[in-house]
């Protein structure tokens, strides 16, 4: 049948799968004495808090997976045999290292 039908099969699988979870939930745990399915109210101290020391992560994070995203990008356009090239380097320059740093 191929990948995009074993595909299809595990998405329903899971998909089946978690509603057979949350009917068993709903039916045989007390939801007040676990309090399920009830959400406090957002409190925007947290919130900015939270932000304030991640905020700079996430925005280094966002930039180095666009230059990175960029840099395959021209890559991939100059054409097949450019990128035959990168991967060749970095692996003769991995193994290199690899070999250097063995025996210090």
């Amino acid at each position: 049948m191929g990948i995009a039908s074993a595909a299809l099969a595990s998405v329903i699988a899971e998909i089946s799968t978690a509603l057979l979870v949350m009917i068993i939930t709903l039916v045989k745990v007390d939801l007040k004495k676990y309090n399920l399915f009830r959400f406090p109210k957002l409190k925007l101290s947290i919130i900015e808090g939270i932000m304030d020391v991640a905020g700079f992560i996430m925005i280094l994070f966002f930039v180095s997976i666009l230059s990175w995203f960029s840099f395959f990008t021209i890559i991939e356009k100059k054409g097949e045999r450019n990128l035959d090239y990168y991967f060749t380097i970095t692996s003769k320059s991995t193994t290199k290292t690899i070999w250097s740093t063995e025996y210090i």
